[in-house]
C-alpha cells in the first residue's frame, strides 16, 4: 500500500505504523483512519470522521504510541483543552510552529556566527 491508492473511495494521504488515513471528496464521513491488514494490501477496523483534525489526531494517536501518552500530559496541565480538545489541538499547532521559527531562527544565528568566526580566523592567518 502505498500513499496516493484508492480503497473504498478513499485516497491514502499518510501511512505509518500499519495505519493509513485517508480522504473522499464524496464520501459524507471525508477522512478515515484504518488499521492495515497483515499482508499490508487491505484495511480493517476504520475510524470515520468529518474534521480532518479529528481525523489527524485519531492516524497520530493510533500509528505512534508516544503521541497520545505525550498530548495527554499536556492537555491535564492545562485544562481548558480537556472541554475543547480541538482548540487545544489547534492552539498545540501554533506554539509547534512558533517552536520551529524560533528553531530557524537561532539555526540561522549559528550559521552567521560560523561564518563570522571563519571570517575572523582568515584575517587572523594573514596578519
Amino acid at each position: 500500500m502505498n500513499i496516493g491508492v484508492t480503497i473504498q473511495g478513499y485516497v491514502i494521504i499518510a501511512i505509518a505504523n500499519g495505519y493509513a488515513m485517508g480522504k473522499s471528496a464524496t464520501a459524507p464521513s471525508p477522512y478515515v483512519v484504518w488499521q492495515i491488514d497483515d499482508d499490508g494490501n487491505g484495511v480493517c477496523a476504520g475510524h470515520y470522521f468529518v474534521d480532518r483534525e479529528e481525523a489527524e489526531w485519531d492516524f497520530c494517536a493510533r500509528a505512534f504510541e508516544w503521541f497520545e501518552d505525550n498530548m495527554y500530559i499536556h492537555m491535564i496541565e492545562n485544562e481548558p483543552y480537556e472541554q475543547d480538545l480541538i482548540g487545544g489541538l489547534r492552539s498545540i499547532r501554533k506554539s509547534l510552529d512558533n517552536a520551529s521559527q524560533l528553531v530557524d531562527e537561532m539555526c540561522a544565528e549559528v550559521d552567521r556566527l560560523k561564518e563570522r568566526r571563519n571570517n575572523d580566523n582568515c584575517i587572523h592567518q594573514r596578519i
